[in-house]
């Protein structure tokens, strides 16, 4: 009896768990929003869960940044990048990324700094406006070892699917703690101080900034480009494997981790429609004058926290009883505790929030 299944071909017995090291691979939480627009120099920023844009030097390019539902088949959503201002030449510190964290101690199956450092197989569908070479870095901060592979999009407006395998970094050091594994940015721009060198070609080294993009298309280059990606998914081994498809619900308790709100991304802070409902409720003590924010995973590290008004969006107030207390009234004592207006009797159900918690690497 022959399953046509090939042992060998498993990744190290990867199929005995999660394959994929990457979190919302597929684009579908959007804790934040689903649209990001006017992303340029300084606004560096995280836009869907766990993806980020990440710019160097003094760009002029601006850039929209959204979940989208066009995509290969198997899959509803796309991270899409649309250039609206144009930046036909870049200086030599400019760069354009899209990035992705994965912290230290889900990474200690690689083996770094051992003899027995293991390939990992990065995989994923992109699709754009413009063909050329594009180089995905690989950054270890621990370590401060870098490796760079490169990809083509060979025909415009297509989606395609791209598979590259990195080497093990035998010379590495990944820490077993909460803090940046590795980072994988997907560089979209790149000035010449980091394309003047060599390519590692998935090899790792100490780092270079002259071999973190060597060849790199400008996407930058006409406000009519774009770019977009999905199914990304970095695995143990040598071989791409199909894409894990994980519930809906895990992959958002996976994001939490990192980043989490009591209230939904179709919600507007500070308009009434977001307040109507029992999830931003809030607790409050025996004596009704301290407020408790529940979160509903464990962060990776005691959060920075944020609280607004629903019915104002005011940052820093709460909503009682048809009225918001000032900014005066709140004083936070902790990332998860207030004190509420002391001169008054509260009940739970009276005392509204809206939070966001961000725990991010």
């Amino acid at each position: 009896f022959n399953n046509g299944i090939n042992a060998t071909s498993l990744n190290g017995g990867q199929f005995g768990g999660r394959r994929n090291l990457i979190i919302n691979g597929d684009m579908r939480i959007a804790q934040r929003g689903t649209s990001f627009t006017g992303l340029t120099n300084g606004s560096s920023g995280y836009t869907l869960d766990r993806w980020s844009f990440n710019e160097n030097g003094n760009p002029t390019y601006e850039l929209t940044v959204s979940q989208d539902t066009d995509t290969p088949d198997d899959f509803g959503y796309s991270l899409k990048v649309d250039i609206t201002t144009a930046q036909s030449s870049l200086a030599a510190g400019d760069t354009l990324r899209i990035n992705t964290s994965i912290e230290a101690q889900n990474l200690q199956s690689l083996g770094y700094g051992t003899s027995s450092a293991k390939q990992t197989t990065l995989s994923f569908w992109v699709k754009g406006s413009t063909t050329g070479t594009y180089n995905i870095w690989f950054y270890s901060e621990d370590g401060n070892r870098t490796t760079s592979k490169s990809y083509t999009i060979d025909t415009a407006d297509i989606w395609e699917h791209k598979t590259i395998v990195i080497s093990g970094d035998s010379l590495g050091t990944i820490n077993n703690d909460n803090g940046r594994g590795i980072a994988v940015e997907f560089f979209l721009a790149a000035g010449s101080n980091f394309t003047s060198g060599s390519d590692p070609n998935g090899t790792w080294e100490a780092y270079s900034q002259a071999n973190v993009a060597v060849g790199q298309t400008n996407l930058a280059a006409s406000n009519s480009n774009y770019w977009q990606i999905t199914g990304v998914q970095l695995e143990v081994g040598d071989t791409a494997t199909p894409f894990e498809h994980r519930s809906y619900g895990e992959e958002l308790a996976l994001c939490q981790r990192y980043y989490s709100t009591n209230y939904l991304s179709s919600q507007t802070i500070g308009q009434s429609s977001a307040w109507d409902g029992a999830s931003i409720t809030i607790i409050t003590d025996q004596n009704g004058d301290t407020a408790s924010i529940f979160l509903p995973v464990q962060m990776r590290s005691s959060p920075s926290v944020t609280i607004y008004s629903p019915q104002t969006g005011v940052q820093g107030t709460y909503h009682y009883s048809g009225s918001t207390n000032p900014s005066a009234d709140v004083l936070r004592q902790t990332p998860f505790n207030f004190n509420l207006q002391s001169s008054r009797t509260f009940t739970a159900e009276r005392v509204l929030v809206m939070f966001e918690a961000d725990a991010e690497l």
